[in-house]
């Protein structure tokens, strides 16, 4: 069935794309007032980070609004990778010319070359279609591009890390840029250290494609556990997913460059995806929604927390440290979700803001527009560079910042019309009969108890592995608990010296890491601080006052390295023994300091072992990692919930005969 447009989600998605566009532009106003309310409501209209959550909230809800029930989850991901990968390529492939030794500096030849791989693209796959009668081609392009992606995604895991040394790929510059290339057009990036994406804004691709790829196997049967179970499992659900993320967040910190997914961060999509599917279903749930937020005064109160996330994110959570970043956007992800709600609903005073024709002709050209706008704003810059001087400072900035915002939407529509359309005229063609899509329709989406195992083992192996740290997998791991609460805890260092008992798990103790970060900037330190902070560690045999091992380095060194490992002289004859492990922090102030987490198996010692011992006796090694995974606390819930989400699904499922419609 044909779903309405919801033409207010459009206008909502321009108005976040034009907020990424500001937050950008370098624009201060500031240089044309001093009112402070003025700077107040351009800072809020130019804000990025929160304004890319609400993209996450929106394409959640589309999904679950869209794709409710898929009858071909080969069809479904072919239709996700030709929405998102055509127009990113050229972009990509775009940056990577233009980035290559500054062969083309002149904003026309750029724009030329951009708009000529456009132009290519677009002539291209209209030419193919003339003579694809079978409309084989796409199908055939799809699939030649994901073993491409697998290709290099096995090559990153592989063969990139032996070209690495400090996070650096020791290869040459051409080899290099290469690398760069593949990987971020694959969006491959996360798997490997060394390799930097070809925008800053290309980021949140990655847990946008990785998102659609799970969605069939993960999200669907959590959506269909929660339709048959009621109210109270399906937000427990919820919850349980949004303490897996925010888990997560900090467990793959060290693994690979997980880091940079902000996998947090998805509780935007789970957002979206709830009110996605009470919209879907119109059940009772939603008709009292519908009632609620149709009151004016609902809606004038979620416009203001709206407002107030927008506004929050660069008065609170700026420069804050992750945690409260994970919770912050957790908190918008819900505010957000409730602003779609209104959205939704016509009459509401969101609806009508976000219904203006300027907002959703936006939100129309948004993909690109977002894609694109860091790289249009240096052409702009660069034409007005020689007019600047006829206009003061104020002005200046005024007429630059039109410039660059009438050239953006231009580049976008353009990049739009010969690009993204091409995936909306595909739309119509539709790719399975009548028959087909009803027998597909009556197919659940896993079929039996072996098929649910295999996917619940699937998940376990996934999240054993992220929970297993890291570290070298040749060695073994062990936790210690820093304190009883299971109530994450940061102590400051700069006048409280942490000490922490431990019993060696095993021999030849080699390495002992903590959950470290640093209070502020650690560039700035290095530049200006004259007597900057110094962390100690020493390591005690319990019972001596005189440490085995010490070291000394800056505080700041911490930074980017939450789990900071402290090696020493491996102790042979460790096992069984108790140690003591101080950290203290000499000199330093509120902006130079350290601060240590003493949550629960945030204390990690690693024990070295022999080439036999690995040799001949690789299951240990895949013993004692599934044992560290499950001596975290984190770790051991995602595990019992994922055994439990499998249990139930294949419990509902053998009691409710799958139909083609499930009811709300």
């Amino acid at each position: 069935m044909q779903k309405s447009r919801l033409y207010a989600l459009d206008g909502l998605r321009g108005f976040a794309a034009l907020s990424v566009f500001f937050s950008h532009s370098g624009f201060d106003p500031r240089s044309i007032t001093q009112i402070p309310a003025i700077f107040w409501v351009y800072k809020t209209l130019s804000v990025g980070p929160n304004s890319v959550q609400i993209l996450f909230v929106l394409s959640g809800f589309l999904m679950a609004y869209l794709y409710a029930e898929i009858t071909s989850i080969r069809q479904f991901i072919m239709k996700r990778y030709a929405r998102i990968f055509p127009v990113f390529a050229v972009i990509t492939l775009f940056i990577w010319l233009i980035g290559s030794g500054n062969i083309v500096a002149l904003w026309y030849q750029q724009l030329a070359i951009l708009l000529g791989l456009a132009l290519i693209i677009y002539l291209g796959w209209n030419g193919l279609r003339k003579f694809d009668n079978k409309k084989k081609f796409g199908t055939i392009l799809f699939f030649v591009f994901a073993v491409f992606q697998l290709a290099v995604l096995l090559i990153n895991l592989i063969i990139t890390p032996k070209i690495t040394v400090a996070h650096t790929l020791v290869v040459p510059d051409r080899v290099k840029s290469l690398i760069d290339l593949i990987s971020t057009v694959t969006l491959t990036t996360p798997f490997v250290k060394g390799i930097l994406q070809l925008s800053n804004v290309f980021w949140s691709l990655a847990p946008e494609v990785y998102f659609y790829l799970l969605y069939p196997f993960i999200v669907i049967p959590l959506v269909r556990i929660s339709r048959r179970c009621g109210f109270v499992v399906s937000a427990l659900i919820v919850i349980a997913v949004t303490k897996i993320l925010l888990d997560l967040d900090t467990a793959i910190s060290s693994i690979l460059s997980f880091h940079a997914m902000n996998i947090a961060r998805a509780n935007g999509f789970i957002a979206g995806v709830v009110v996605g599917t009470l919209y879907q279903s119109r059940g009772k749930i939603w008709r009292s929604l519908e009632t609620i937020f149709s009151n004016p005064i609902a809606g004038i109160v979620v416009f203001l927390g709206f407002i107030a996330i927008q506004a929050g994110d660069w008065t609170i959570r700026d420069g804050q440290a992750i945690w409260f970043m994970n919770l912050y956007y957790l908190l918008s992800s819900w505010v957000i979700a409730l602003t779609v709600i209104c959205a939704i609903i016509p009459g509401t005073i969101i609806n009508k803001i976000f219904s203006i024709r300027a907002l959703t002709f936006l939100g129309m050209i948004s993909y690109s527009l977002y894609l694109v706008h860091n790289r249009v704003i240096p052409m702009a810059e660069q034409i007005m560079a020689p007019y600047m001087h006829f206009f003061s400072a104020g002005i200046g900035g005024v007429v630059q910042l039109a410039v660059m915002l009438s050239m953006t939407i231009g580049v976008s529509y353009l990049l739009y019309r010969l690009v993204e359309y091409l995936y909306f005229q595909s739309k119509s063609h539709k790719t399975h009969t009548a028959a087909a899509a009803v027998k597909e329709a009556k197919r659940p989406l896993f079929t039996g108890w072996p098929a649910y195992i295999f996917g619940g083992l699937a998940v376990l192996a996934v999240i054993l592995w992220l929970y297993s740290g890291g570290f070298v997998p040749s060695l073994y791991a062990s936790h210690h608990r820093i304190n009883g609460t299971l109530i994450p805890k940061e102590v400051s260092l700069l006048h409280n010296p942490l000490r922490v008992p431990i019993t060696s798990s095993h021999n030849n103790l080699s390495v002992v890491i903590l959950n470290l970060r640093y209070a502020k900037n650690a560039d700035r330190t290095r530049k200006l601080a004259k007597n900057p902070a110094v962390l100690d560690f020493r390591l005690y045999e319990e019972g001596n006052s005189k440490p085995i091992f010490t070291s000394t380095r800056h505080g700041y060194e911490v930074e980017g390295e939450p789990h900071y490992p402290f090696g020493f002289p491996t102790i042979a004859d460790s096992a069984g023994k108790k140690y003591i492990v101080e950290l203290k922090q000499q000199y330093g102030s509120a902006e130079d300091q350290v601060i240590a987490d003493i949550s629960p198996a945030s204390l990690v010692t690693l024990y070295s072992n022999s080439r036999k011992e690995i040799l001949f006796h690789p299951h240990l090694m895949l013993w004692n990692r599934t044992l560290f995974a499950l001596s975290h606390p984190d770790g051991l819930f995602a595990v019992t919930s994922v055994v439990f989400l499998t249990t139930l699904y294949g419990l509902s499922s053998r009691k409710n005969k799958l139909s083609p419609k499930l009811g709300p």
